[in-house]
């Protein structure tokens, strides 16, 4: 009787744990984040707070929501993306896919590999968010 009480208890702490943590990351994707460009398909948002700054490189924490839901059924994108200020490229280190706007809803999909380093292309979002990385 003794253990199943305890597991209950350890089951009960783990739930509040998780629901605490979820009520924290929902916040934190309504806080903070500033739209960086709306193209005719997606609106890009960074958030300030999360850029660190290590040598010439540059890490930033954005976001992507779809202005429709994709076949997939993403309606937003968040990734970790690095940039280069002195070679001028950049890499995702890590991206997820949600279901709902900004990073909410069901995580349909997480990827934790960095990928390869791009240059960066003329009038992109990503030369808007890599001008002000590494201003």
């Amino acid at each position: 009787m003794k253990l199943l009480a305890r597991f209950i208890l350890i089951l009960t702490a783990t739930a509040l744990l998780g629901a605490s943590q979820f009520v924290w990351a929902q916040s934190q994707a309504a806080a903070g984040w500033v739209r960086l460009v709306e193209t005719d398909e997606v609106f890009f948002y960074y958030d300030p707070a999360t850029i660190r700054v290590n040598g010439h490189l540059r890490r930033v924490w954005e976001i992507q929501d779809l202005k429709q839901r994709n076949p997939a059924g993403e309606m937003s994108r968040r990734f970790l993306s690095e940039y280069d200020c002195r070679e001028e490229r950049h890499r995702l280190l890590s991206f997820s896919t949600h279901s709902e706007p900004m990073a909410g809803g069901r995580i349909l999909l997480i990827h934790g590999s960095p990928s390869e380093w791009n240059h960066i292309p003329p009038y992109s979002p990503a030369l808007r968010m890599f001008k002000i990385v590494c201003k």
